[in-house]
């Protein structure tokens, strides 16, 4: 199976203050972090990030995103958190979601096609 479909993935438009891609997952806070990066700069600039971890250039990467979820992305392993402030209160805390950061990475490039479509 690909990583689209073993994350549950799916892209659509919906009307939220007029038409705006979204994307829906396995879990709600991958796909809102994700839905944050909704247009072409901010994807493409996340996923040199990750290829710059990916590629070994830099350990990690991350931070908040626009609707304050907080994810850090390291070679094995992306960590997402529910909360920007829990993490910056106690950074020890369990994440709400892990995947590995090159599955974050295909379904980051997959969004990003589905951005760069009318």
């Amino acid at each position: 199976m690909g990583t689209i479909s073993d994350y549950k993935v799916k892209f659509y438009i919906a009307d939220i203050y007029g038409p705006r891609k979204c994307i829906s997952s396995v879990n709600e806070y991958l796909s809102d972090y994700i839905s944050d990066f909704y247009n072409l700069v901010d994807s493409n600039n996340l996923l040199s990030d990750i290829n710059s971890v990916l590629n070994g250039h830099i350990p990690k990467c991350g931070g908040a995103s626009r609707s304050l979820i907080y994810a850090i992305h390291e070679v094995s392993q992306t960590r997402i958190y529910s909360h920007a402030n829990d993490y910056y209160e106690n950074n020890s805390i369990l994440p709400d979601y892990v995947l590995p950061t090159a599955d974050f990475k295909q379904i980051l490039k997959k969004w990003k096609e589905f951005l760069e479509k009318v």
